[in-house]
């Protein structure tokens, strides 16, 4: 038999470093004077055109119009000269206006004692009859056959003139903003100005050729190294899985056979992923050698030949790349060839923590694996890889030696089983050894989301008594099984479990057991183990802890207190356990389960909440205040809820309380402010399904959000206010028993005439967002209008801060939507990361399910997405999100994800744009920034249910004449806009975005004195507060958004859009006695 021995750590404090070299995608760059934009161009290439003669129309053949840079004669069509153009300005060009030696413009030529040449006129060379409509590709044609022509330009959408250079004159601030004559899509230069365009000399395919061939040949080698390695180890794993699947197998051990089959199957993904690679190699040797034969590059043939190769390989590279980082990938899972000498001698034999008699036995084990099998290995190279995984591996297991040898790595460990009397033939003397009973336990804390779900404990009334923690399925009502917990998980085995809870320092789940004969201890609890923590006062049917690591729980003679329980050691036997730790127990029986309710119930403010214990019998609430002595004991009369029964399941999730009853009414929600100690009642509401249940616990995380969506929002007006001076607004709820303070910012500055303010929104900015969530606008600074709407660029960014920074936020958030009855435009982000979209929705969800449909006004993926490839991200990540239809694909997924949930199906779906969408007609369709295709797509796909968004910013233009018409006007061109596309004008239509900044964001100049005030904003805040929207003469608008709350930092430019400058400040920025100056 093989030898194989069991290790585990014993101690590792090394240090792992990790570098990765990051690759640059080639990119070509240019910049827009007409919009100051550095574009990523998409760059026609003509390579199988270079030094090849075209058809040529013999009214072209006219001797006396062959003007040039060399002034000399050339046959326009005949031989191509250039390769390939791109766009590179848009400017008043002195070459137009005054170069023109031999056409129209000979009479203002003037320069022959400058530069000697001419420019040369599409129009003055090619017949009327002859002439196409022009675009970009057809000036560039005829251009391109012009010798000494470096660039060609288009004036007006359809004047073509080539040029040797161009000469930029002063000229007013329009821009290139003409559709070219036959191609709508593009433009091609202004009313006052040229777009221009560079030509590129035509290369030397032949070196080109050559060196493509080089870069595939090393390819090609590299990925046939690694394909060998791959087939190799596969072999051997497959060979060594085998033997010892069967060796095992018959000795009766299934743990070490299933390891053998997960080697087994590893083996044939190492063989797979070495074919696909096979695959791609045969295809680049293929290409390699066929090239090769190629000759004379000066025939048109040839070159187009050559083309087609390189195309090939560039196709093959691409997939070989990805064949070989795979191929790396998987042989360093198998192979890692990183090995420390001496690594072993770290780790200890697992026998030596049992039993050190049979330290040197053959012991197999079960358990988590780390990563994949691993062949070939030695010891130290087995621990070297354990090593590596320093946060996951606890121990390896290693079979056989050399070659064969297979090594599997543990994040930790179910079972073990020692090998005894290798040499005999007799089965029985294959002992397993049995759990040892000494000493602590490690309990695994329960998974506490941000969200937490609403669990229970239940023992069945079978024969066996069956204990299973279960979770409510909130949309049917059903709990469904989590784990088991058998009763002999321990030693005596338990007869019942109850009072469970979770406690918040170390989410580890605590309950009651009961145990024949030995009384009632609190353990703690996961799917594997049970530890013993302390010895309970008598039988516990209720438990709760507070946020103090105080356990509370209670039975039929009262209910009793243990604290500072997660400094507790856990015990592996009853038998370990010290003397009781217990206050005395009080009172008597208060409910079958119990809930903690950590507020200001007494009006002294938010740092001075108290603790108060609850439970209900039938309809009465029994509150006990135990944050003091002696314990204050309130009874309440409850509204709300079906009289005569046993409420057995309490839920707590941050201050939101829920019960449910062993006969299966529904769960209903105690709200907090409906709690009146004068009147001594409060309300319930019935706020979703759930099942019948006996002997059963609530348990829930407390520091997670509720899974119930709100369903009681305010119906009064949510605000009170006093004057518009005040800092805080104060809300009145539907008992008036309760204030709730929301921010409003203070002002003598009172602004009326304000219109149809329940379909305007604020923005909200970052700053708000990350630092100050708690004093979001509830109010429209210088109004008495509650903020009804809210856009949401994001649910949340990872280095904002932790989970317990994002639920605070969010339960900022939400206590302004649930007391204004405010909705929510939700948007979540596509960047060049997939893990990191995936998380960002995956928030974004969460929280629109945690606010409910009825808050939500829409799901917005992405904004400005026409600008991403202007943000310095990688060529081949736009070409993904755009061509290769990511884009679109995410919002399809998103869609259908959001729709999974019944109540979201009429939530509405948009993505958000900017003004750089003007930029072709209807919308800008570039390779880099396909908009229209994309709205177009989307429109079709979900119909009504679609809208149209698009920011709109006059102060960006930098014109002093720049202001609140730019944005009616602006509105008016995306109404015909979209108007193109779908041929209606009453497709919903939101202003997602517009505002004005007080001071000059970070490298912004101002074009004139004043630009960026206090006195400008001011007008432009007065303008959107009276805008009337759905006027036609408006822009017929649905809804629209102010930006912002608050200054903020954005694409790491300080801008100060904000209503209030910082988190500190209480003040809105206009006042009265602020000088304004008015353009």
């Amino acid at each position: 038999m093989n030898g194989f021995t069991l290790y585990f750590i014993l101690l590792c404090t090394k240090p792992c470093f990790a570098f990765r070299k990051q690759q640059g995608a080639r990119r070509f760059w240019s910049n827009f004077s007409s919009n100051k934009l550095p574009v990523m161009l998409d760059i026609p290439q003509y390579q199988n055109d270079c030094w090849k003669k075209q058809a040529v129309s013999s009214s072209l053949l006219q001797s006396n119009k062959n003007p040039g840079a060399g002034l000399g004669a050339f046959t326009p069509y005949d031989v191509v000269l250039k390769d390939g153009f791109m766009p590179v300005d848009c400017v008043k060009d002195e070459l137009f206006m005054n170069g023109d030696k031999f056409g129209d413009g000979k009479f203002s030529y003037n320069l022959e004692k400058v530069s000697n040449v001419s420019i040369v006129h599409y129009t003055e060379v090619v017949p009327k009859e002859d002439r196409k409509p022009m675009t970009q590709n057809i000036c560039f044609e005829f251009c391109r056959t012009v010798p000494e022509m470096i660039f060609f330009g288009i004036f007006m959408g359809r004047d073509c003139y080539c040029t040797p250079y161009y000469k930029m004159v002063a000229d007013d601030s329009s821009m290139c903003d003409q559709l070219c004559e036959g191609d709508t899509t593009k433009v091609c230069g202004g009313k006052s100005k040229s777009s221009i365009f560079s030509m590129h000399m035509c290369s030397s395919t032949e070196a080109d050729l050559k060196k493509k061939s080089i870069a595939s040949k090393f390819l090609e080698g590299d990925l046939k190294e690694r394909m060998h390695l791959a087939n190799d180890l596969s072999g051997q794993m497959q060979k060594s899985a085998r033997f010892n699947q069967k060796v095992f197998g018959k000795a009766g051990d299934p743990a070490t056979s299933d390891l053998m089959q997960i080697a087994k199957e590893f083996a044939g993904d190492l063989a797979e992923t070495a074919g696909a690679a096979e695959r791609v190699t045969n295809k680049l040797s293929g290409l390699i050698k066929d090239s090769a034969e190629l000759k004379d590059f000066k025939k048109s043939d040839t070159v187009t030949a050559a083309e087609r190769f390189m195309e090939g390989m560039d196709e093959a590279d691409e997939e070989g790349k990805e064949r070989r980082t795979e191929l790396g990938e998987i042989v360093r899972l198998a192979h890692p060839s990183k090995v420390e000498l001496g690594s072993a001698t770290q780790y200890y034999p697992i026998m030596y923590f049992v039993d050190k008699e049979y330290v040197n036995t053959m012991t197999t084990c079960s358990g988590p694996l780390v990563n994949k099998p691993i062949v070939g290995e030695t010891v130290d190279g087995c621990a070297s890889a354990c090593d590596a995984a320093l946060h996951s591996c606890v121990g390896f297991v290693y079979y056989g030696l050399g070659n064969s040898s297979l090594c599997f790595l543990f994040s930790g460990f179910k079972s073990a089983v020692y090998w005894t009397g290798c040499d005999e033939k007799k089965a029985p003397d294959l002992l397993q050894l049995e759990q040892t009973s000494k000493g602590p336990v490690k309990i695994d804390p329960m998974p506490c989301g941000s969200v937490s779900r609403a669990w229970q404990s239940t023992t069945f009334d079978d024969k066996d008594k069956t204990t299973i923690l279960q979770a409510l399925n909130i949309e049917t009502g059903v709990y469904e099984d989590v784990f088991k917990i058998p009763k002999d998980r321990t030693k005596p085995a338990f007869r019942s479990i109850n009072s469970c809870a979770i406690n918040v320092l170390d989410s580890n789940l605590y309950c009651s057991m009961e145990i024949n004969g030995k009384g009632s201890f609190l353990v703690s609890i996961d799917s594997e183990k049970v530890g013993f923590v302390a010895k309970l006062p008598g039988w516990q049917y209720a438990g709760v802890f507070d946020s103090k690591d105080n356990y509370y729980c209670a039975g039929d003679k009262g209910w009793s207190i243990l604290s500072q329980v997660s400094k507790m050691v856990v015990h592996s036997s009853l038998f370990e356990l010290g003397s009781e730790k217990f206050k005395t127990t009080y009172g008597s029986a208060i409910g079958a389960d119990l809930a903690i309710l950590e507020e200001d119930l007494t009006g002294g403010g938010h740092h001075k909440k108290q603790t108060y214990l609850l439970a209900v019998k039938d309809t009465t609430v029994t509150m006990i205040r135990v944050d003091k002595t002696p314990y204050d004991k309130t009874t309440l009369r409850a509204k709300g809820l079906p009289a005569g029964k046993v409420w057995a399941n309490a839920w707590n999730f941050k201050s939101a309380i829920y019960f449910a009853s062993e006969t299966g009414e529904g769960v209903y929600q105690l709200y907090i402010d409906s709690i009146n100690l004068g009147t001594r009642t409060c309300k319930f509401e019935k706020v979703g399904k759930s099942a019948k249940s006996a002997w059963s616990d609530g348990i829930s995380c407390p520091g997670g959000l509720s899974p119930y969506r709100p369903v009681h929002p305010p119906e009064p007006k949510p605000y009170t206010a006093t004057t518009t001076t005040t800092t805080t607004t104060t809300i009145t709820t539907t008992t008036a028993t309760t204030t709730f303070p929301l921010f409003q910012c203070q002002s003598n500055v009172k602004i009326n005439g304000v219109q149809n303010i329940k379909y305007k929104g604020l923005c909200l900015d970052d700053t708000t967002f990350q630092q100050c969530a708690n004093n979001t606008m509830a109010v429209w600074p210088h109004t008495d209008e509650p903020v009804r709407s809210i856009r949401m660029f994001k649910a949340w960014k990872r280095e904002w801060g932790d989970d317990e920074a994002r639920i605070r936020a969010w339960a900022a958030i939400a206590q302004l939507v649930t007391r204004n009855n405010a909705s929510v435009l939700m948007g979540t982000e596509v960047t060049c990361s997939e893990t990191e979209d995936d998380q960002a929705w995956k928030w974004s969800l969460e929280f629109m399910r945690y606010l409910g449909a009825k808050h939500i006004l829409a799901m917005a993926l992405g904004n400005e997405m026409e600008l991403y490839f202007n943000k310095g991200v990688p060529a081949d990540c736009i070409t993904k999100l755009w061509s290769g239809g990511r884009y679109f694909g995410t919002l399809v997924k998103r869609v259908e994800e959001m729709d999974r949930d019944p109540d979201f199906r009429s939530v509405r779906v948009t993505s958000v744009f900017g003004s750089y969408s003007f930029a072709g007609w209807p919308f800008v369709n570039t390779p880099v920034s396909q908009v229209q295709t994309y709205l177009t797509n989307a429109w079709k796909k979900y119909g009504k249910r679609w809208v149209w968004s698009f920011n709109l910013y006059p102060f960006w233009d930098q014109k002093c004449g720049a202001g609140w018409i730019g944005v009616t006007s602006g509105a008016r061109g995306f109404r015909q806009r979209i108007t193109a596309i779908t041929k209606s004008t009453k497709d919903t239509f939101w202003m997602s975005e517009t505002g004005w900044s007080s001071a000059p964001p970070s490298n912004f100049h101002d074009p004139c004195p004043g630009y960026c005030s206090l006195g400008r904003m001011r007008s432009y805040y007065e303008s959107f507060l009276r805008w009337r929207l759905l006027d036609p003469a408006d822009g017929n608008v649905d809804r629209a958004f102010y930006f912002t709350m608050r200054d903020s930092v954005n694409f790491k430019m300080r801008e100060s859009f904000g209503l209030v400058a910082t988190c500190q400040d209480t003040a809105c920025k206009l006042q009265a006695a602020e000088a304004e100056i008015m353009i």
